[in-house]
């Protein structure tokens, strides 16, 4: 296969979630831009302290399991402050968002972590694919590069899935949906890890299936809210009426 072909397909494969999330729901309105960018950057922060505390401390740099967990702690933490930036942006607005706008710019914000995500981990990767080589893991029919596009592709959709569930459960003051996120990410980083170690094809799907059980989940808790949203708004107006 030619390998600028190969460079620009697992390319597409691994961001075509972002993007297609990207250009249909944040782009229709320029404050859901404003909110993937920032989320992008707030991602970003929370990365540059986790390599901040990994040079710190020395002895550890070289366990991988040590510079991934760390990171999970401070991208939930960031993700929480950057719903706190967002609520007080609300409020200076003095305006109130529809419920399906709440809806839209949550799955913005969750755009511009997964695009991040993507591009930190996966660019190496996909940056080495241009050459004419490919690497096999053990016990795998599918090439390292393959395995990236199809992690990253799945990681990122479940980003992205994940923040309405967090910022629906900030919202709304629901434990349950908050350390659901945060199991859920644990679980699914924790899987990554298996790559090398057991058939690439245990952790690919189960990654995959986690994928299709966070979709379910967040049809769930967003028609949810939706439901509880419209139906307050409709009392209220039978009561101003």
């Amino acid at each position: 296969m030619n390998p600028l072909l190969r460079f620009f397909g697992y390319l597409f494969l691994s961001l075509s979630p972002s993007f297609s999330v990207f250009y249909f729901v944040s782009t229709p309105k320029s404050i859901r831009v404003v909110l993937a960018i920032g989320s992008a950057f707030f991602w970003l922060l929370s990365f540059l302290l986790t390599s901040i505390l990994w040079y710190v401390i020395s002895p550890l740099r070289d366990n991988i399991y040590f510079g991934l967990f760390l990171s999970l702690p401070f991208q939930e933490v960031f993700r929480f402050f950057y719903f706190k930036l967002y609520m007080r942006l609300r409020r200076a607005e003095r305006q109130t968002p529809t419920p399906v706008d709440d809806i839209s710019e949550f799955f913005s914000i969750g755009v511009g972590g997964g695009v991040m995500q993507v591009l930190v981990f996966f660019s190496p990767f996909l940056w080495e694919s241009r050459n004419d080589g490919v690497l096999f893991l053990p016990n795998c029919a599918l090439n390292l590069f393959e395995v990236s596009a199809l992690t990253s592709f799945c990681v990122s959709y479940i980003h992205i899935l994940l923040s309405p569930i967090a910022l629906i459960g900030y919202k709304t003051r629901s434990v349950t949906s908050i350390l659901g996120v945060i199991v859920i990410h644990v679980f699914v980083s924790g899987m990554t890890l298996l790559f090398g170690r057991q058939n690439c094809g245990i952790p690919l799907g189960i990654i995959f299936g986690s994928l299709i059980c966070v979709l379910l989940l967040d049809y769930k808790v967003v028609t949810s809210y939706l439901k509880s949203n419209l139906h307050l708004n409709v009392q209220s107006t039978s009561a101003s009426s």
